[in-house]
């Protein structure tokens, strides 16, 4: 029986710009995006019971039809026009779960990518993107990878210059945020203007450290502060563990700093982790 399986790694936002709102009630956004080496497994087999089913290793995750990688599975078969066959879709989840990371986004784009191999590659990216794009707005960028420009929804990838070698460290709160919950507290006129995603891809081009850092933003910061209060007091701990800059990714509730090197990156993991927990710190690098 066939079967594949790849790692889902996950995404950070280096800049994220509120343009407006969509006639459809959606924001227009112009993000970057940057895939780092936190990641997930994802396995994908045929089997001989029927129907799709999903297992983790995280108990509360979905399993079932609400999962989003049962969703890609059948999306992929459905643009197939065909009956799934029996499927296991087996996730090891190390990226957390409600923090930003496009954890359940690289999951599905990972099931699209495996089940297009194993059944001789009918679609082509572009096709594979135009069955996730319901699935959610990030799942695109990860058919890509790299460093990319997203707009409109976030689901437009225009492939951008590379992050130049850092390190990252992130750190993720107990409590998880809702997209919707926290775009539900965004106020245009105080959040919309900003031209964060402008200056980091001219920094990215200038390949400079400092401007990068210098440039980084989120405009959805004070709308997920209002939210989640702590956010603000992480943010300042990344700065003062060293952090040439701190922000949150996507609409959070991870916070992450950018570090030049592994070694003021590690002393900052450590200090971090001492103050949240070793399970709720991580430490990664452009991927």
């Amino acid at each position: 029986m066939r079967g594949l399986g790849m790692r889902a790694y996950a995404k950070l936002n280096l800049s994220l710009d509120l343009i407006g709102k969509r006639d459809d009630g959606y924001h227009q956004i112009e993000t970057v995006f940057t895939r780092i080496s936190l990641c997930d497994f994802v396995t994908v087999k045929e089997c001989k019971s029927p129907g799709i089913k999903v297992l983790s290793n995280l108990k509360y995750l979905p399993t079932g039809s609400r999962n989003i990688c049962h969703k890609a599975a059948l999306a992929f078969f459905k643009s197939l026009g065909q009956t799934p066959p029996g499927l296991l879709i087996k996730l090891e989840k190390y990226i957390p779960v409600g923090a930003g990371l496009g954890g359940g986004s690289s999951n599905a784009a990972a099931v699209l990518l495996c089940l297009n191999k194993m059944y001789r590659s009918p679609k082509s990216r572009a096709e594979l993107i135009e069955i996730a794009k319901p699935l959610g707005a990030d799942v695109a960028f990860f058919f890509y990878g790299g460093t990319a420009l997203g707009t409109g929804t976030g689901a437009d990838i225009t492939p951008a210059e590379p992050v130049m070698p850092c390190y990252f460290v992130l750190v993720k709160p107990a409590r998880s945020l809702s997209t919707a919950a926290v775009f539900s507290k965004v106020e245009l006129e105080k959040d919309a203007g900003t031209h964060y995603t402008k200056s980091v891809l001219a920094a990215l081009e200038s390949g400079n450290f400092d401007k990068l850092a210098g440039a980084m933003g989120n405009a959805l910061e004070r709308a997920a502060f209002c939210e989640l209060g702590s956010l603000s007091d992480i943010k300042q701990n990344l700065l003062d563990s060293g952090a040439s800059a701190a922000l949150m990714t996507g609409s959070g509730s991870c916070m992450f700093g950018i570090f030049e090197n592994y070694k003021s990156a590690l002393r900052a993991f450590k200090k971090l982790a001492s103050i949240y927990g070793a399970s709720y710190v991580f430490i990664a690098k452009p991927r």
